[in-house]
């Protein structure tokens, strides 16, 4: 729970980053379709294509590295 509002801080700081959260308990389909077996789980998109994935707590500024 503490990462939602990390990301949320950095999508208000970098207009063209769009953050998407999804509750894979209430959508079980794309959990499977994602393969997420543990939460918290972050896919990076640029351009429609994936480029980076991580699990679990990151600081702001390691997010922002992987950007």
């Amino acid at each position: 729970r503490t990462l939602g509002p990390v990301l949320d801080s950095i999508a208000q700081e970098n207009s063209e980053i769009q953050v998407i959260k999804v509750n894979v308990d209430e959508n079980s389909e794309i959990s499977t379709e994602y393969s997420i077996r543990s939460i918290p789980a972050v896919f990076i998109y640029k351009g429609g294509e994936q480029v980076g994935k991580f699990v679990g707590m990151k600081s702001k500024e390691d997010i922002l590295k992987l950007l």
